[in-house]
């Protein structure tokens, strides 16, 4: 199934500090704990020596999970001890949920322009011209 696609976009704006400040090898067994990743998935990364492609592979994994998943792994990083981290899933976790109210308040409003749009619609219907 994959992240909504409000984590995706909370990911992707994030994607270049996640792969310069999280230290992703060190949390693989956090990640399987917390089943955020398999043991499969752990296997995989530890195989990777490239710190950047390690990082890009598991947020590729994280994308294709459920958004528990997401906060599960900001919730991890807020429990660091390093402020840094702590604070960068913070604001991962309020990215996240600040796209998603955005998104919801361009929907509320698309639906109420379109409600008013389809009232205007009736002038342009046949079945109230007179005959």
């Amino acid at each position: 199934m994959g992240v909504s696609e409000y984590i995706e976009t909370a990911i992707e704006n994030n994607r270049q500090r996640i792969l310069d400040e999280v230290p992703v090898k060190d949390l693989l067994y956090d990640f399987r704990a917390l089943k955020i990743i398999t043991s499969d998935n752990v296997e995989v990364l530890k195989q990777i020596a490239i710190r950047k492609e390690l990082c890009d592979t598991f947020l590729s994994i994280l994308l294709q999970r459920e958004d528990d998943d997401y906060y599960e792994f900001c919730k991890l990083l807020k429990g660091s001890t390093a402020t840094a981290i702590k604070n960068f899933g913070q604001k991962l976790e309020e990215d996240a949920l600040e796209i998603k109210e955005a998104g919801e308040r361009i929907a509320s409003k698309t639906n109420q322009d379109g409600n008013d749009t389809n009232d205007t619609n009736d002038i342009n219907d046949d079945t109230n011209k007179p005959k």
